[in-house]
C-alpha cells in the first residue's frame, strides 16, 4: 500500500531556482528628503535578519500497512483515507538567515487513524479488520528556501522545505482475533525526515498567514503498531498546516 515516491529531486530543483538570482533593490531618489522606515518585511528581505513566531493548526494523515484507499494509488498522499483525518497543532520560530534562506524550529502534536474497513471492500485488508489510533509528539527543524522576490514581487513567499525530526509515538492497534495475536516490539521515539512546501503572506501590519504540506520520512514500519508481510516499505505520516505568525520589531 505504501508507496515509495520521492520528492527529493523535485525539492533540489526548487533550491537551486532559489539561489541570489534577484538583484540588489533600487530606491527612487529622495531629493534631499529622509528616505521613510523601511517594513519589517522589506528589512527581513534586504539585508537584515528577522524573527517570526506563531501558531499552526491542521490535519494529520497517516501511510501504512492498514487502510489505504485503494490497491494502486498515482500519488502516494492520495492512499490517506479522509474519514481517517485527525487533528494537528503546533508552534513555531522562524528565522530569515538571508533573502531566500530560513530556520524553522517547530513543536507539533498530531493524532494519526486509518482502519481496513474504511478501504475498498474488494481490497486484500478489507476482511482483514485491523485498525489502529496513534498520536505523534515531534520536534522539528527545518531549512526554508524560498523562491527569489523577482518571480512575484509581492508579499507572497513560496518555498520548499526539508530538514530533520524526531517524534514519539505509541500506537494502540486493535485486531479481530487478539488472543491469537502476538504484538511486536519496536521503539517509540524515531527520526524522521520533514520534506514539503509552502506559503505565506505578509500584511503591513506584520501579520503573516500561511499553509504548507509536509511529508514525513520515517525509518520505522510501526506508525500503526504492525508490521505486516505484504509491507513494502516503511510508515511515514503528512501534516496539512495553516500558520498564523508575527514578524517582531528588531532591536538595533
Amino acid at each position: 500500500m505504501k508507496k515509495r515516491f520521492s520528492i527529493i529531486p523535485v525539492l533540489l530543483v526548487f533550491f537551486l531556482l532559489s539561489g541570489e538570482a534577484a538583484g540588489q533593490r533600487s530606491d527612487p531618489p529622495t531629493h534631499g528628503r529622509r528616505s521613510p522606515l523601511p517594513s519589517l518585511r522589506e528589512m527581513e528581505l534586504f539585508g537584515h535578519r528577522r524573527w517570526d513566531i506563531g501558531l499552526n493548526i491542521g490535519t494529520s494523515h497517516a501511510l501504512t500497512d492498514i487502510g489505504g484507499t485503494n490497491n494502486q494509488t498515482p500519488f502516494f498522499i492520495l492512499d490517506a483515507q479522509p474519514r481517517g483525518t485527525r487533528p494537528h497543532a503546533g508552534f513555531f520560530a522562524r528565522y530569515r538567515l538571508f533573502r531566500n534562506h530560513a530556520i524553522n524550529a517547530q513543536l507539533n502534536y498530531g493524532q494519526l487513524h486509518e482502519a481496513d474497513t474504511l478501504s475498498p471492500k474488494d481490497s486484500g485488508r478489507y476482511n482483514r479488520r485491523y485498525f489502529f489510533d496513534n498520536e505523534v509528539f515531534e520536534l522539528a527543524v527545518k531549512w526554508e528556501v524560498y523562491l527569489p522576490q523577482w518571480v512575484f514581487r509581492s508579499p507572497l513567499d513560496v518555498y520548499a522545505f526539508l530538514g530533520l525530526a524526531v517524534f514519539y509515538h505509541d500506537p494502540e492497534l486493535r485486531v479481530p482475533d487478539p488472543d491469537n495475536f502476538t504484538p511486536q516490539d519496536f521503539n517509540n521515539i524515531q527520526p524522521a525526515f520533514p520534506l514539503g512546501a509552502g506559503l505565506h503572506y505578509t500584511f503591513d501590519n506584520n501579520l503573516r498567514l500561511g499553509f504548507n504540506l509536509g511529508w514525513r520520512k520515517t525509518f520505522t514500519d510501526h506508525l500503526d503498531g504492525v508490521s505486516t508481510p505484504q509491507s513494502k516499505g516503511m510508515d511515514s505520516y503528512f501534516f496539512n498546516q495553516f500558520s498564523i505568525s508575527y514578524l517582531l520589531q528588531p532591536r538595533f
